[in-house]
């Protein structure tokens, strides 16, 4: 696996092996996904805060959650990992951090808002 960006948020899961008709969608509702949309925090720091706290809403427990520092970075990278039946990894991840210019939803708020969805 390599390194991930400095900045991500990563989602990790944990032996998703399932045969595929066993697998269930359930479509996240359009309102949920626009609502951590605009969620959006024109600080890095609050885009980590906003981004644990979307996870845990999602259903990762807090046991699963883990800061990872980054290198000369003041703000660590947040990982959910879901655990599994193998120690088999399937990685899931966006950047949190933006730059001044413009308030950063497309690059990369909106991938990474949408991760809970996939825990959902």
């Amino acid at each position: 696996m390599s390194a991930p960006r400095a900045g991500s948020l990563l989602l990790i899961f944990s032996s998703l092996f399932l045969r595929a008709e066993s697998i269930t969608l359930h479509p996240v509702p359009k309102e949920v996904v626009m609502a951590r949309l605009r969620q959006a925090a024109s600080h890095n720091r609050d885009r980590e805060a906003t981004l644990k706290k979307l996870f845990e809403d999602a259903g990762c427990r807090n046991e699963w959650i883990a800061e990872q520092p980054v290198k000369h970075l003041k703000i660590p990278n947040v990982i959910c990992t879901w655990p599994g039946s193998t120690d088999a990894r399937i990685l899931v991840s966006a950047h949190t951090d933006h730059v001044s210019k413009g308030d950063g939803t497309v690059d990369d708020w909106s991938g990474a808002a949408l991760l809970p969805d996939l825990i959902e």
